[in-house]
């Protein structure tokens, strides 16, 4: 069998080290088919300035870069560029930033662009110099690696292993800010035409597994061809969904982070203060209300302390250690077991300070909240109910709501503190986050999740709260748009399962959760309460991946405060799968077929591999497999529902450019929603477009490449405001 690629050779390395060999490469990167490159940087931040939040106060710089080409002729080694940059050795150094910019407009020159996580060196030349790249962005090998095996590590340097016989290169911490520039110059080069090379050899390796459409004339000969090699049909929609949904969502995502959300820091800012004041005073005053129930009730915070170390308990020490002397002595209101933290305002002068209000932490571990629950436990505030893996007590949203629930004040209030600190926690790193220009950037990753869902980070936009979200704000002569697919995950599955009942209703336009609440409580649809349609709802969400009676129970309360016995929760799940017939079959159907093949499909042919949980000899592994093979393809194909709306409405898939809505930006997605900016004085008009192509363009697409026809309609829900999750416009 011939060598998928040659040996890696630094003889044959190209180095640039002047003006003129930048130009004669840029005029070779214009003639060139396509390109592999891969930037060394500064860091991951690429607005980073001299002094800043970001990055260590190291400002974004691009060390190095590193180019590969196909060869004039096949088997002959594929030619490597290496042009350092702004590394101190470079002879590059002092005019780096007009260097890159001569070789990023000739990338921009029709150049297919290839990486190892591509939207990353895209996005910082966007950042550094200017230069939008985002349309040129042609293959992600990352994101092809993750379609072939979503299981395994899709790491450069793991994936380079077994193909091409090569031990994982030198490679350096570059995780420090400005590291990169610290490495030894030919070193640093190494490791970088290192990296570009073996991503080329993936290119090639992954070209031949998946086969994209386009690099066949006619359908026939690509089957022909497939067949021939033995690929499974399945196998081969994976090559069609990488080049018609996956790059354009790459191209999409782009320019979506570079972008950016405008944020209002003046709210942001009242947000984090008023988070860790409130949080740190709601686990003081806790701490105040645990010890009060002790006798004899003192008039002061210091008088408590007294006695509370009079007791000599350990706990006690730890927790009080953490007051500030300046508090012992506030009063305490004589009716202290209605304590409330307004009540103590001088607490929110003194915690302000970010040191103090550090003390009061409800981190697991700290020792102000060991402290906190031992003294509640003892005195019968709180319950240990669960247990980590450990053996330490657990108390997670689930225990202290099942707690708060039955009636305990003490989980009630430290809830609420933990979730006042979780927030501050979240402000505080926004706010660190936030370019001179005021604009938050979050990176989307695509192939990170397993069943093929988008995630996020810097922020993890899933992690904004309803609060929070009004932070975000629209750029001057814009409205925010927020559109949300409606039940999307019920009507794949519907679809899946070839569910009539469930079908008929979305088509009918129904409210499912009133339907279904109206069917077991025996009532007329428009007698259903508040309370069945919440029951209902939770039916409808939690039993539709095949969740046993006992996990609905728990999912119910946890989720949707819903609470019943377990006998009420079989009998309620028995009356979801005789109400929504053809769900059952699907799940039986579904399992039978993983255990068989080991593997789920989704309806346009995103696969889910499952070996590993479905030959375990774990039981609650195979379980685990068995609800990820129903799961899998309703999430899969829903996100890349999501994402072909996205890519066709900015007009990033070729051919279908009449589906571009002109001058919307797309500026966040967060699972079945995506958030733009769209023009005041056009907003109504682009609104109807963005729908248009959610509900109806985006299965016209799909029909088109994969021959899908959904049995239920789609819905696109709008709000439009003057901020992220105002409603406020129209």
């Amino acid at each position: 069998m011939a060598k998928i690629l040659p040996d890696f050779d630094l003889k044959k390395v190209h180095w640039v080290t002047d003006a003129k060999g930048v130009r004669t490469l840029a005029q070779r990167l214009e003639k060139a088919p396509f390109v592999v490159f891969d930037l060394e940087t500064t860091g991951l931040d690429e607005h980073a300035v001299t002094g800043g939040k970001a990055n260590g106060g190291i400002a974004a710089r691009v060390v190095l870069a590193s180019f590969t080409l196909p060869p004039e002729k096949r088997g002959q080694t594929p030619p490597t560029w290496v042009v350092p940059l702004s590394h101190p050795d470079s002879p590059l150094v002092s005019v780096w930033r007009s260097q890159y910019r001569t070789l990023s407009l000739s990338m921009k020159k029709n150049l297919k662009l290839a990486g190892h996580n591509v939207k990353f060196d895209a996005r910082y030349t966007y950042g550094t110099v200017g230069i939008d790249l985002s349309q040129n962005l042609w293959w992600d090998t990352l994101v092809s690696a993750s379609l072939l095996d979503e299981e395994e590590s899709h790491r450069l340097k793991d994936l380079a292993q077994r193909p091409f016989g090569v031990n994982s290169w030198a490679d350096f911490d570059l995780r420090t800010p400005g590291a990169a520039e610290r490495v030894e110059l030919l070193r640093l080069g190494e490791y970088a035409a290192r990296d570009t090379y073996y991503t080329y050899g993936l290119l090639m390796l992954h070209m031949a597994q998946l086969a994209p459409p386009s690099l066949y004339e006619y359908q026939s000969e690509r089957e022909a061809e497939l067949t021939a090699e033995g690929m499974h049909p399945l196998e081969w929609e994976l090559g069609r969904i990488f080049e018609t949904v996956s790059m354009p969502t790459i191209r999409t995502l782009c320019q979506a982070e570079q972008r950016g959300l405008l944020v209002d820091t003046e709210m942001l800012g009242a947000w984090d203060t008023l988070y860790r004041v409130l949080g740190a005073v709601e686990a003081a005053t806790l701490c105040l209300k645990i010890l009060l129930k002790r006798e004899p009730k003192p008039q002061t915070v210091g008088a408590a302390a007294a006695n509370w170390l009079q007791v000599n308990d350990p706990h006690a020490l730890e927790a009080w250690a953490t007051i500030p002397k300046n508090v012992l002595d506030i009063e305490i209101p004589a009716a202290c077991e209605h304590l409330h933290p307004k009540q103590f305002p001088p607490f929110g002068d003194v915690l302000v300070n970010d040191t103090l209000a550090g003390m009061y932490t409800l981190a697991p571990t700290s020792k102000f909240f060991k402290a906190l629950v031992a003294v509640a436990i003892e005195g019968g505030e709180l319950k240990v109910t669960a247990t980590t893996p450990t053996g330490a007590p657990k108390w997670d949203a689930a225990v202290l709501g099942r707690q708060a629930r039955a009636g305990s004040w003490a989980a009630t209030e430290l809830m609420d503190a933990k979730a006042h600190l979780k927030m501050a926690e979240f402000t505080r790193s926004w706010l660190n986050l936030i370019t001179p220009v005021k604009t938050i950037h979050s990176t989307y990753k695509v192939g990170s999740v397993v069943t093929g869902r988008l995630s996020s980070s810097d922020p993890n936009m899933q992690q904004v709260t309803y609060a929070l979200k009004p932070v975000f704000i629209p750029r001057p002569g814009y409205h925010m748009v927020n559109l949300d697919y409606s039940q999307l995950e019920l009507r794949i599955a519907a679809h899946i399962a070839n569910c009539i009942p469930m079908i008929e209703a979305f088509q009918s336009g129904a409210d499912l959760h009133s339907t279904f609440a109206a069917e077991i409580a025996g009532v007329a649809l428009e007698d259903v309460t508040k309370d069945q349609r919440q029951q209902a709802k939770a039916a409808n969400f939690g039993l539709i991946y095949g969740m046993s009676a006992e996990g609905f129970r728990e999912y119910a309360e946890n989720s949707y405060g819903v609470i019943m016995t377990v006998d009420e929760a079989v009998e309620l799940r028995k009356h979801y799968f005789q109400m929504w017939h053809g769900l059952e079959d699907w799940h039986n159907s579904a399992k039978n077929k993983v255990r068989r093949d080991y593997m789920a499909v989704s309806p346009i042919g995103r696969v889910r591999h499952l070996e590993r949980a479905m030959t375990s000899w774990n039981n609650s592994e195979r379980s685990k497999g068995e609800r990820s093979s129903l799961n899998a393809p309703v999430q899969g194909f829903g996100s890349d529902l999501m994402q072909a709306s996205c890519a066709l409405m900015t007009g990033n898939i070729n051919g279908w450019e009449r589906m571009q809505i002109p001058d919307i930006h797309i500026v966040a997605t967060v699972h079945d929603s995506v958030v733009l900016e769209v023009p005041k004085d056009r907003w109504q008009e682009c609104v109807t477009a963005c729908q248009h192509v959610m509900e109806t363009g985006v299965l016209e697409y799909f029909k088109k490449h994969f021959g899908l026809e959904l049995k239920v309609p789609l819905k696109a829900d709008a709000e439009v405001g003057t901020r992220y999750s105002f409603a406020d416009i129209g």
